[in-house]
């Protein structure tokens, strides 16, 4: 179960405008040419229009947030209340009767286990720092979507070691309107499956 590739139209216009606005500059660049060359008004009107046509894109982009941004935001936050551990952070985007999944869908502890789990973990294996370095997000419905994640992990325990590892999120949107995280699956651990033998 992996994201399916964003709206195009959406995705253009409000999460990653700078293609289309590049492309709009470039025919405004060429309609002012042609319009020098033959002298016609007309066409200047029409290179203005589209290069108002791209500030109202960037405008856009910047004053309007999708769901799909929003959901990626939340899993930095997510990852960022674990690095430092931040139970308070934590709770505002886990559910408390939140999922830990093993890489194939096994459920592996729920709720409060994990709390408690994420405590030993951050005593045994204190991380030094996170980064997300990608996300991808569907909304599968007005309620429910998924969030696949790539992230690396520097451990200071002993010797420090960097740890890639992937994650699917499933978000459930609440009766108050916020998006919770209700379920965590560890699809990978440095390319591979990992067992449950690795969460002391």
């Amino acid at each position: 179960m992996t994201p399916a590739p964003p709206p195009l139209i959406p995705h253009l216009l409000f999460e990653s405008p700078l293609p289309l606005v590049i492309a709009l500059a470039v025919v405004t660049l060429i309609i002012v040419v042609f319009a020098q060359r033959r002298n016609s008004p007309r066409l200047l009107m029409v290179g203005g229009g589209v290069s108002i046509a791209a500030l109202a894109i960037v405008l856009l982009a910047r004053f309007v947030t999708t769901q799909r941004e929003e959901l990626n935001e939340r899993t930095r936050q997510l990852v960022a209340a674990t690095s430092p551990l931040d139970p308070a952070r934590l709770d505002r985007v886990l559910h408390p009767n939140a999922q830990l999944l093993g890489p194939t869908g096994q459920p592996w502890m729920q709720g409060e286990q994990i709390r408690q789990r994420l405590v030993v973990l951050a005593a045994a294996y204190p991380i030094k720092s996170q980064q997300v370095r990608s996300t991808a997000t569907e909304v599968r419905n007005p309620s429910q979507a998924i969030t696949a994640l790539d992230v690396r992990t520097t451990l200071s325990h002993e010797v420090e070691t960097t740890e890639p590892t992937t994650w699917l999120l499933t978000w459930e949107r609440q009766a108050d309107g916020d998006w919770l995280v209700t379920s965590v699956q560890w699809v990978s651990w440095r390319g591979q499956s990992p067992a449950e033998a690795l969460l002391p």
